[in-house]
């Protein structure tokens, strides 16, 4: 597991695209537009702490993601043409 806090920073965004396909869990707290490069990204959602879990990036890193943590995601970011592989 890695966290990530700024996770769009340069530095931060080349340590990311090191991991890429590796068994690493990445967990970041990212605001900005857009999605996180992270397979789950904790955002601030009114006064609460919330995540949304990216499939793909999991997919990608050999992870297999809970049913149950999928279940109390914000948002859930998954291509299509990736399930089932």
């Amino acid at each position: 597991i890695l966290f990530v806090s700024g996770a769009e920073s340069g530095e931060s965004m080349d340590v990311l695209k090191q991991l890429h396909s590796r068994h690493v869990l990445t967990v970041c707290e990212y605001e900005g537009s857009g999605r996180s490069k992270c397979v789950i990204n904790f955002v601030r959602d009114g006064g609460n702490i919330k995540f949304d879990v990216d499939m793909n990036k999991a997919h990608d890193a050999g992870l297999k993601i809970s049913s149950k943590l999928i279940m109390v995601a914000r948002a859930l970011h998954n291509d299509a043409s990736k399930a089932g592989k």
